[in-house]
């Protein structure tokens, strides 16, 4: 499994929460409802969308999820939508597809962390959505996970 380690900008998003719901399909279902709305907001960038996760509760695993837009840092949040700004950091970035999520995120755990010389940051980890991508479970997108040097001892 392969990683790049960007450092990534501070940045703001805005977009609808899921609040700790993690049951199979709740997610799929948040961006079924948001997506339309999320599309005709004015966005930092075009094209772009961004799966954001924090909040992880290790005690039922449960994290909240943002399904968002990027915005710029003075656009307001419209009612009944959540906005986060993400500080600046430093990320390992995988690339995977909608089908493949799961399965990369568990290597990426797994696998990739003990071997890497890296551990999880603190911070909000997201899916990242490009023009590239769509609703084809092949389209790709990539994951990004906060990282810092892995601290011996």
């Amino acid at each position: 499994m392969q990683a790049q380690i960007l450092t990534k900008p501070a940045f703001s998003v805005i977009g609808f929460s899921n609040l700790r719901d993690c049951s199979p399909g709740v997610i799929p279902g948040l961006w079924e409802k948001s997506g339309p709305t999320l599309s005709g907001l004015p966005s930092a960038e075009a094209g772009v969308f961004y799966g954001v996760m924090n909040h992880f509760n290790p005690d039922d695993r449960s994290f909240e999820y943002l399904a968002a837009i990027p915005v710029a840092a003075d656009a307001p949040t419209p009612d009944g939508m959540v906005r986060w700004d993400i500080p600046e950091q430093t990320y390992a970035v995988f690339d995977t597809t909608l089908a493949t999520t799961m399965e990369t995120f568990h290597a990426i755990y797994q696998i990739w962390f003990p071997s890497s010389g890296y551990q999880r940051g603190d911070g909000a980890e997201f899916e990242y959505y490009d023009e590239r991508f769509d609703t084809d479970p092949s389209k790709p997108l990539t994951i990004w996970i906060p990282v810092v040097p892995r601290q011996e001892g």
